[in-house]
């Protein structure tokens, strides 16, 4: 659901080992979002079989995504493209190890993060619209690759704000 403060949440997503199952979201304006942006995913696995694991992702390299694993290394990253140029803001954390992450990629216009628990991990300068374009959002899939990039796991939450929260603000106890 799209909530009033215009960010979209949603709860209790459970992909099994093996399973190309994610939740699509039909395109919608509210989430064609190009000036700072806040992605949140809560999850939990124990095997990222999958080297480009999506959280969340518009498009597939085209506009904005939170992967749970950047190119098979286990660990996340926050990805936009401003005119066709792809910032990745990329975390350390090994996050394949059966226990319970908060994710959290932003952008606020110059600078994207990435956080893993709370915990800043690593910043990209990037000014500049995102890349605006019209495809489906996809939670635990790549909306144009589902059978490719694809995570496996719990997605216990994903949230999507049009506006980047401070550190405080977007960590989770």
């Amino acid at each position: 659901n799209i909530g009033a403060d215009s960010s979209w949440v949603a709860d209790g997503l459970d992909y099994v080992s093996g399973s190309h199952l994610g939740v699509l979201i039909p395109y919608d304006p509210i989430l064609q979002i190009t000036s700072q942006i806040t992605l949140i995913v809560g999850l939990r696995t124990a095997s990222l079989s999958n080297a480009w694991a999506k959280g969340i992702s518009q498009g597939h390299d085209d506009s904005y995504t939170l992967q749970a694993n950047h190119n098979g290394l286990d660990s996340p990253s926050m990805r936009i493209w401003i005119g066709g140029v792809s910032y990745s803001a990329c975390g350390s954390t090994n996050i394949a190890d059966g226990k319970q992450h908060v994710i959290i990629g932003t952008y606020d216009g110059s600078n994207v993060k990435i956080l893993v628990d709370g915990i800043q991990e690593a910043s990209i300068s990037a000014s500049g619209a995102i890349d605006a374009v019209t495809y489906n959002v996809g939670i635990g899939i790549d909306p144009l690759h589902m059978s490719t990039d694809y995570y496996t796991g719990q997605i216990q939450l994903a949230y999507i704000y049009n506006r980047s929260l401070s550190n405080g603000r977007s960590s989770f106890g």
